[in-house]
């Protein structure tokens, strides 16, 4: 009996391979499931057509702050680099941090690189900066104009 549903078992899975699994070189199969931290990504493999050129894309699929992210990489192993990092940032309960771009990454890091010296906190600082702007009138002592003072 258990070697008749062993047979029939076997026989249902040859014909019967997992449905959305694609095996490539290397022996993957896509999908690729990533887990850090008790958090999972899903890399998956697709193929884009650009000006008649095909080009394959790994798309890594995840949950962040409660909505579908979909990232796009051209290499295998940067999807699972950047799967990992995904993970463990939100594992770590870093999912709502902050990208900076253009202009603003730049007064961002001008203004932690004017303040570490001195060992002073952006946010401090900025605090700090707008309590003596209201003491002032507005007028610091290095911002008045020419003839007062």
């Amino acid at each position: 009996m258990y070697q008749r549903f062993l047979n029939a078992f076997l026989t249902v899975k040859k014909r019967c391979p997992l449905r959305n699994m694609k095996t490539v070189k290397g022996g993957k199969q896509f999908p690729v499931i990533v887990t850090e931290g008790g958090v999972s990504a899903k890399i998956r493999k697709t193929t884009q057509t650009k000006n008649g050129k095909d080009y394959v894309v790994y798309i890594i699929d995840y949950i962040l702050l409660g909505k579908r992210k979909q990232v796009g990489r051209t290499s295998f192993d940067e999807a699972k680099q950047h799967a990992l990092e995904a993970c463990r940032s939100i594992a770590h309960g870093r999912q709502d941090s902050l990208t900076l771009i253009n202009q603003a990454r730049l007064v961002y890091l001008r203004a932690i690189e004017t303040l570490s010296p001195a060992g002073f906190q952006l946010d401090v600082a900025a605090t700090e900066y707008a309590a003596a702007m209201q003491i002032l009138g507005g007028i610091l002592p290095s911002r008045k104009p020419a003839g007062h003072g």
